[in-house]
């Protein structure tokens, strides 16, 4: 894998953790403040829509195991 694709592997993982962190926040929100659910649940779904777009692009490339879609990832420079 060159730099440059290592580096743009890099870029969709620490994008798709970015968005698994607004997703979990998100839910967590959610559960605790039943009332904005209406104002957020559309949100959420987007941020949700992102990393399975994310998600898509990184198996083309690698196989992953559960942990790292559930936790994200790990990233090596």
């Amino acid at each position: 894998m060159s730099v440059l694709e290592k580096k743009a592997m890099n870029d969709l993982k620490w994008n798709y953790n970015y968005n698994l962190r607004r997703y979990i926040n998100g839910c967590n929100h959610l559960n605790k403040n039943k009332k904005d659910i209406k104002k957020w649940l559309p949100e959420l779904i987007s941020v949700l829509e992102n990393m399975n777009l994310i998600l898509e692009e990184i198996l083309k490339y690698e196989e992953l195991d559960h942990e790292s879609i559930l936790r994200g990832f790990d990233i090596k420079e």
